[in-house]
């Protein structure tokens, strides 16, 4: 983000806050608004939410809860450079953040 001037960084400022306030406070996002397509193509061997979702992981359990987490942290090992389904998960949702707040 490149800033010329003091309207302009007051105006970014200002953007950030307001995509800060939208943020704040308990927020249920999709496992779809964070397992982007452009986060699958860089940080797994998918290329989408629907070929993620395909694995036949999902078609042993009726939802995402269900697959004990051994279970979903292999599928994460072995599709990713991720160790873990929690650490896949929470460098989604930092990029979704950050997208956010607009960086």
């Amino acid at each position: 983000m490149k800033i010329d001037g003091f309207d302009e960084l007051s105006a970014e400022l200002n953007n950030l806050q307001k995509n800060a306030e939208e943020l704040s406070g308990t927020n249920e996002i999709p496992l779809e608004g964070l397992l982007t397509d452009e986060f699958l193509t860089q940080n797994s061997t998918f290329t989408s939410y629907d070929q993620f979702i395909k694995g036949e992981i999902f078609t042993k359990y009726a939802s995402l809860e269900e697959i004990p987490d051994s279970e979903i942290d292999q599928y994460i090992t072995s599709n990713s450079q991720y160790a873990s389904w929690e650490d896949f998960l929470g460098n989604a949702t930092e990029e979704f953040v950050a997208k956010s707040l607009g960086f």
